[in-house]
């Protein structure tokens, strides 16, 4: 097994164990939920990564309109006791996404065969079975173009 296929299967089994716990994000944001719920102030908070307080009002808003930086969440989490986590959680296994993709580049090659064909007056006719064949080899090759 190839080391793209490694890093799709390890990124999907984590994917697939964490999905069930993810929690959707709260309607004003993780920061000033965790603050209200540590019973901490803007200002509070504000003290604790030194910065003023309008500066947290901003972050909040920041948050909610997914305007804020990675770097800032870091340092507003750690100032509260949390760890922060960032990632992108596949819809689907990469796995699949990836073989959706191989034939996609299948049935746009044949086409492209197809339409040559028909060009030079020689109509041609693929079978599931090779658009297949062509699907498997851009797998096992992983020559699959996005």
């Amino acid at each position: 097994m190839n080391a793209l296929k490694v890093n799709r299967k390890e990124i999907d089994s984590g994917a697939k164990s964490l999905k069930p716990k993810l929690v959707a994000a709260p309607a004003f944001g993780w920061i000033r939920n965790v603050r209200q719920a540590l019973g901490m102030s803007q200002k509070d908070l504000a003290r604790r990564i030194g910065v003023n307080p309008k500066t947290i009002h901003s972050l909040e808003v920041n948050e909610i309109n997914s305007k804020i930086q990675i770097d800032s969440l870091k340092k507003l989490a750690d100032a509260m006791d949390c760890d922060f986590y960032y990632g992108f959680v596949p819809r689907k296994s990469l796995e699949a996404t990836y073989e959706a993709q191989a034939r996609r580049n299948a049935e746009s090659h044949l086409a492209r065969v197809m339409n040559t064909m028909a060009l030079e007056k020689q109509s041609v006719k693929f079978s599931k079975s090779r658009v297949e064949e062509i699907v498997n080899e851009l797998l096992e090759s992983e020559s699959v173009k996005w």
